[in-house]
């Protein structure tokens, strides 16, 4: 901690990399530092109208400080696993390969859900614009879906943590504790995260067939203009009509990415699993899902 004659003061939070390494990885190729125990916290709701303070300090990042050391960058791919102790992997993360002390952060969550790359666009707006790789993303502004696609958080336990470089694996055990400050019980959270992570399941399956359709919608569209035999044209479009009406199905087509999209048209499979998903991964705190919220996905 250093204070600047009571005009402010910084503290530097965990420290012990920098022992550890004095002590056992200065003279290594590569060291994964010791882990301390990390707390599954909730965010804490402010009202909106909180303004900016300069007297307010700001929060550490969120989740599991990572530290490994490396004596030399190298040009092997580096990896950060995070698995159960059953060997379950429940993320990868990509490390960085700068010589000396490198730090990733986990936030304590699964990976995230897949996400939808659509191809076409909207019916009657062909001035919606793809990107340089020829899709888009499906963008639903102000209904709170991403809290839903970012992955459930884990469940309080101890993981294990796998620093791989190449064929060499470092690994330690890393200690994800329970809010304290939360009323739920660690049983609420088991059922909480395993309906995450059904609805996850869920959410991928939609998404990849959203990706599936868009991608036969694409070559629809780009075939139609070339066929010259009317019965081959007649055809072509019956099965772009379907192909519109599965993806009408599972997403709303109608979105351009405006704000006001949103409020036109309601919102279809994938939003409603991703809205689902939200309520509970976003402002579930450590409560058990209710039997209404787990009967609803039985209706999608």
């Amino acid at each position: 901690m250093v204070g600047t004659y009571g005009r402010g003061y910084y503290i530097m939070d965990n420290i012990s990399p920098l022992r550890e390494y004095d002590l056992d990885a200065k003279d290594k190729e590569a060291h994964l530092f010791s882990l301390r125990p990390v707390y599954r916290f909730q965010d804490v709701q402010s009202i909106k109208t909180d303004g900016p303070s300069l007297n307010s300090g700001t929060n550490p990042a969120y989740g599991a400080e990572i530290n490994y050391f490396l004596k030399d960058s190298i040009d092997q791919k580096i990896e950060i696993q995070i698995l159960t102790l059953d060997d379950e992997v429940v993320r990868t993360l990509e490390g960085t390969n700068k010589p000396g002390v490198n730090r990733v952060m986990w936030n304590l969550r699964y990976e995230p859900t897949y996400k939808p790359k659509l191809q076409s666009t909207p019916p009657g707006r062909p001035w919606v614009q793809l990107n340089g790789e020829g899709w888009r993303p499906l963008v639903t502004w102000d209904l709170d879906l991403m809290r839903g696609q970012y992955g459930s958080k884990v469940v309080p336990n101890s993981y294990k943590v796998k620093l791989v470089i190449g064929n060499k694996e470092y690994s330690r055990e890393l200690e994800v504790l329970k809010d304290p400050s939360t009323e739920g019980s660690l049983e609420d959270i088991q059922q909480q995260v395993a309906f995450s992570l059904e609805l996850r399941d869920a959410m991928n399956l939609a998404v990849t067939m959203i990706n599936d359709i868009e991608a036969i919608r694409a070559e629809l569209n780009a075939i139609i203009p070339k066929l010259r035999r009317e019965a081959n044209r007649k055809k072509a479009e019956e099965l772009r009509a379907l192909a519109i009406a599965i993806a009408g199905s599972l997403y709303d087509i109608h979105l351009t990415g405006a704000r006001e999209d949103a409020f036109r048209s309601p919102i279809k499979l994938y939003g409603r699993l991703s809205a689902l998903a939200s309520d509970i991964g976003g402002f579930g705190a450590d409560f058990k899902p209710t039997d209404t919220t787990t009967g609803s996905i039985r209706h999608f």
